[in-house]
């Protein structure tokens, strides 16, 4: 084969050869990252839009979780203020009522339930207990009609069939 250029000429035609070789490689490479970037800018832009749909979602749950809680805790306050202003009208608490009750409770009755209902006409009182015996009772009954506090203490006639461990309920009504 024959060479027609001469060794500088075709040296600086390699040169020039290498030098279009790294522009058209580098300018490739540039197209290459920007079509790369154009197509992966939706993909970017859908994640985002989701991470702050998921981050106002999650705020969301967390107002509402803490609002269910603060509507429960809300309910169950105003609840016993309500069983507190009931308590008020009557003018006793009914811990002071059971309380005056025991004071009369003698030594053969023991009380195992009581019942207390609110009226503005008159409160109701139920005790439910054991009497060792007939006399116990009626005394724990005379004891509790003696009382202003208590307007009527009344038991079925049925509670003394029985001599001794005597079941009994007791509905006591009064201004309480």
């Amino acid at each position: 084969m024959f060479t027609l250029l001469p060794p500088d000429e075709k040296k600086l035609l390699s040169i020039e050869y290498k030098r279009r070789f790294a522009v058209v490689l580098l300018l490739l490479t540039c197209v290459g990252l920007i079509i790369g970037g154009i197509l992966f800018m939706p993909s970017y832009l859908l994640s985002k839009v989701q991470a702050h749909d998921l981050a106002l979602k999650k705020t969301a749950m967390a107002n509402s979780a803490l609002s269910s809680e603060q509507g429960t805790l809300l309910g169950t306050i105003k609840g016993a203020q309500a069983e507190v202003a009931i308590a008020k009208v009557s003018g006793h608490f009914p811990s002071q009522i059971f309380l005056k009750i025991q004071t009369y409770q003698p030594a053969g009755i023991t009380l195992t339930h009581f019942s207390y209902a609110y009226a503005t006409t008159g409160s109701t009182l139920t005790l439910t207990g054991v009497a060792a015996n007939r006399q116990t009772l009626i005394d724990f009954n005379n004891a509790l009609k003696k009382d202003p506090m208590f307007a009527n203490a009344d038991f079925p006639l049925s509670n003394l069939s029985d001599s001794k461990d005597i079941s009994f309920t007791m509905n006591i009504s009064g201004s309480f």
